[in-house]
């Protein structure tokens, strides 16, 4: 009787001790990550770069059509004006190419940023935080993201007016999250003629 009850107790201990090894560890959560796509496209260098090159581009617009504006002062002809309507619309389709130039670049940069992060974190999802109705700040990878995309340089390269295609019927901006990341500002450097015969900003 004894010995029943001292052997009870090791024999539930042992049970216990094998049952808890038997037991698998429960799935790790699915790790996701949300991103600013906005905060990527403005802060990233690819981003930067894209806002600068397209005011170079307006600038040196601006300038040839300060020039044709010019001629038609000099000669107030039909044909001046046809020239100046004509240079217009060649002005406006080339800034628009190299509008859509720097978006699609700069857009494929951070869909490779994130891809990469994706896969480096071994996430199953990033979301944008406009569709992320609440998540923790720790959550958020978007300085990573930057930190990629800047890891990778991307250069724009000066469209030609042969070979210059007419921006799209929707605007210039692809699906890229916001359209002031890259683009100049109404007030910018995008050629705007006027009716007087002078070149407005």
């Amino acid at each position: 009787m004894r010995l029943k009850r001292i052997l009870l107790p090791v024999f539930l201990l042992l049970l216990l001790f094998a049952f808890g090894c038997n037991e698998t560890t429960p799935p790790a959560a699915p790790k996701i990550g949300v991103v600013d796509s906005t905060r990527a496209f403005q802060e990233s260098k690819a981003g930067k770069e894209g806002v600068a090159y397209l005011d170079g581009v307006g600038k040196e617009m601006q300038a040839e059509l300060i020039k044709l504006q010019e001629n038609l002062v000099k000669d107030d002809s039909d044909a001046s004006r046809e020239a100046l309507q004509k240079g217009f619309g060649e002005l406006q389709q080339r800034f628009g190419a190299e509008q859509q130039q720097v978006m699609n670049k700069v857009t494929e940069s951070y869909q490779k940023a994130v891809d990469t992060l994706r896969t480096q974190e071994g996430m199953v999802l990033i979301l944008g935080t406009e569709a992320a109705v609440s998540y923790d700040p720790k959550a958020d990878v978007t300085q990573k993201v930057i930190d990629l995309m800047n890891a990778s340089p991307v250069t724009f390269e000066r469209m030609q007016p042969e070979s210059g295609a007419a921006p799209s019927t929707n605007g210039t901006s692809t699906a890229a999250p916001s359209t002031n990341a890259t683009s100049p500002s109404s007030n910018g450097t995008q050629p705007q003629p006027s009716s007087n015969g002078t070149a407005k900003p």
